[in-house]
């Protein structure tokens, strides 16, 4: 049941989303390239940090068995990658993120196996004598379908309703079991286009998947502007054509109505109105648009990701600067980013008018400065190009409600910048603009200052673990002070004087962090009961905690 302006109804499962996707900010992990182990127990450690940066739901790469170092060469389903850990290990992150208030995704990579798969290894070995040979599609001369240049990679059969009850059971059974809470479907595209029951497929995935638990989200890999992908489907699919437009723009080679195009498509009456397309400026498939682009550019196009409809998706790193694509990603933020990103989140979280406020486009007279208006609260400015200029605003008439001659504040949430102006005056308004910035203004009756969160502390140190006693996992707060990054070394050690677990080993800069311990040691395995100790070292500080541990 759902509750709507005081009027309760039932809810059409078919499309319909829940109301936490509206607002998500998710953030994409490769597990291979998050951590220097590349485990699970090291993404569970920093759920805490990720909490704090603002992000509300993690997609986790494939994390199945698979003989690709990228994963999606899967040999069991149902298995976790032990190089990644164990089904505990995954357990334990789930429970984890749930506590403080995140979601996890898992990818769903149904398209194809691979060759090595058991199931294909027993097709090829008997043929149409073998259980599984309906699992896979085969051409006429015998062989196993593949996709373009995948030929590993044998097609799944989708006309066998034994397959697909199989594939819907799998994902089925990572809900009752983990209480994961949605799925990216990897290659949706052709199980949608090519395979005559994949569109019935994904049909009765959902419903079964829904049915189970109504609030899961189900993202595909496809482009988020055909419709047929909401058809009874999916919640979202990818906006590609929205990155590749910021892209061009970045590089003067599109025009702000061109992204307005974009953006307004979606708006269309004939379009589904339940339909989220998701919005990402890199990830695993693509470029760190840093790669490509300078600081400045990579600062704008990111405060348009967080400022636009749809839902925002980070890639692990893009917010401290990462330019590799799926090399292991250096913490260091040597850029200083991180504080900049948690400041567009953190504002897009406290401000509902930025996720699902209406997007009105502000004309302007230059084609590289892009302007738009959340809702009647927010006024959004982007200057594409490569040098300083004044940009005539023509915001629509009738947009500002009250007296269109009554003074208000355009209060820049970034810089310190309060500009009076009246609704009047926004019909024709100059405003000068320094290259390749964006300028995000919240409308207020009165000059405020920018929405940030409290200055880094001054001095070094380490707060006590909380809950502490405690049975599975525990949070470790340190800060760090001084005016520049230190060397932190953050270690639990056992009564022994032994160190059992090495949780911060990289350069830091002046702020709070926060860690969380899962009770295990640098091998994944479980300690016992008894006192700990968690040791900070950075620069010439030095201090220790004393905790407890009851299983």
């Amino acid at each position: 049941m759902l509750v709507e302006g005081g009027q309760a109804r039932t809810a059409d499962l078919e499309n319909w989303h829940p109301a936490w996707i509206d607002s998500a900010v998710a953030y994409e992990i490769y597990t291979r390239a998050f951590s220097r182990t590349g485990r699970l127990a090291n993404i569970t450690s920093k759920l805490a940090d990720l909490r704090d940066l603002g992000v509300t739901v993690l997609y986790l790469r494939p994390i199945h068995p698979s003989t690709a170092i990228h994963g999606y060469w899967i040999t069991d389903y149902y298995g976790v990658n032990p190089e990644y850990g164990t089904h505990a290990d995954l357990g334990n992150l789930v429970r984890t993120a749930h506590k403080l208030g995140l979601r996890v995704v898992l990818d769903y990579v149904v398209n194809h196996t691979v060759d090595t798969h058991p199931y294909m290894q027993d097709a090829l070995a008997w043929g149409e004598d073998s259980p599984f040979y309906d699992f896979y599609r085969w051409n006429q001369d015998g062989n196993f379908h593949y996709y373009f240049t995948w030929v590993n990679l044998p097609s799944i059969n989708f006309e066998s309703p034994h397959t697909r009850q199989y594939l819907i059971d799998m994902a089925c059974w990572w809900v009752q079991n983990f209480d994961i809470d949605g799925f990216r479907c990897d290659v949706a595209h052709r199980i949608e286009k090519d395979r005559p029951s994949g569109p019935l497929f994904w049909q009765e995935w959902r419903r079964a998947l829904k049915a189970l638990k109504p609030d899961l989200w189900l993202l595909a890999e496809a482009d988020a502007d055909d419709a047929a992908y909401y058809d009874k489907k999916f919640d979202s699919a990818y906006d590609y054509r929205w990155v590749n437009t910021v892209i061009n723009l970045s590089n003067n080679l599109a025009s702000a109505e061109q992204l307005h195009e974009v953006v307004q498509y979606y708006d269309r009456p004939e379009f589904p109105a339940h339909a989220l397309p998701k919005r990402s400026l890199e990830d695993f498939d693509n470029s760190r648009f840093l790669a490509n682009t300078t600081v400045e550019q990579s600062m704008l196009a990111a405060a348009l990701q967080l400022t636009a409809p749809g839902v925002p998706m980070l890639y692990a790193g893009q917010e401290v600067g990462e330019v590799s694509d799926r090399g292991l990603v250096s913490w260091s933020d040597p850029r200083q980013l991180k504080k900049y990103y948690r400041s567009l989140v953190q504002l897009r979280r406290k401000n509902p008018a930025l996720s699902v406020g209406d997007y009105t486009p502000v004309p302007t007279d230059q084609p590289l400065v892009y302007a738009m208006m959340r809702a009647d609260s927010f006024l959004v400015v982007a200057n594409f190009a490569n040098s300083e200029l004044t940009a005539r605003l023509s915001v629509p008439a009738g947009l500002l409600p009250g007296d269109s001659l009554k003074v208000f504040y355009l209060n820049d949430q970034l810089v310190k910048l309060n500009l009076p102006v009246t609704a009047a005056a926004l019909r024709a308004y100059d405003l000068w603009l320094p290259a390749r910035t964006v300028r995000i203004f919240k409308l207020g009756a009165a000059a405020t200052g920018i929405e940030k969160e409290e200055e880094g502390p001054q001095v070094f140190g380490l707060t006590p673990n909380f809950p502490n006693p405690f049975n599975n996992s525990t949070e470790i707060r340190f800060a760090i002070g001084g005016a520049a990054p230190v060397t932190a070394e953050l270690d639990i050690y056992n009564v022994l004087g032994q160190r059992v677990r090495m949780l911060v080993r990289e350069k830091r800069g002046p702020g709070r962090y926060s860690v969380l311990w899962d009770g295990r040691d640098d091998r994944g395995q479980a300690l016992g009961s008894g006192i700990y100790f968690c040791s900070l070292k950075a620069g010439d500080f030095a201090q220790s905690r004393r905790m407890l541990m009851l299983r």
